[in-house]
């Protein structure tokens, strides 16, 4: 879900959740196995990478999320768009990375917080197949 103030200006909230597979960032580069896959703290390690040096990470801690262990992570950053507060919640399961995320401008995160912690509230890995 994004929301923007006009079509003609870039988004101001972005709220979303899911499935990445095959490890997102990568594989770990060891002299022992190239195709190791990546520990959930590895991948998180990749993910930060992406923000760049003037990244400022406000949050980074292990939690227990839908019954699975991960890492939750919010970084203030700017990019091409502006300055952004980006939330992260990403599990780390057999063949796939699971990702719940925020990513809103920095003076309206107070607003859009209580919707993404409710979202967070209501995410699900055991979702049965519509039929």
């Amino acid at each position: 879900m994004s929301v923007a103030q006009s079509p003609e200006r870039p988004a101001i909230a972005e709220l979303g959740a899911g499935a990445l597979s095959n490890q997102p960032y990568g594989l770990k580069t060891n002299n022992v196995d190239d195709n190791t896959p990546m520990t959930l703290e590895e991948n998180v390690n990749g993910f930060l990478d992406i923000f760049g040096k003037k990244a400022q990470v406000l949050v980074r801690e292990r939690m227990m999320f839908a019954g699975t262990p991960a890492f939750h992570i919010k970084v203030r950053h700017t990019d091409a768009d502006g300055e952004w507060i980006s939330e992260y919640v990403q599990m780390l399961v057999p063949g796939a990375v699971y990702d719940v995320n925020l990513r809103v401008r920095p003076n309206l995160y107070p607003e859009y917080e209580p919707v993404y912690r409710r979202f967070k509230s209501t995410f699900r890995l055991n979702c049965v197949p519509l039929r």
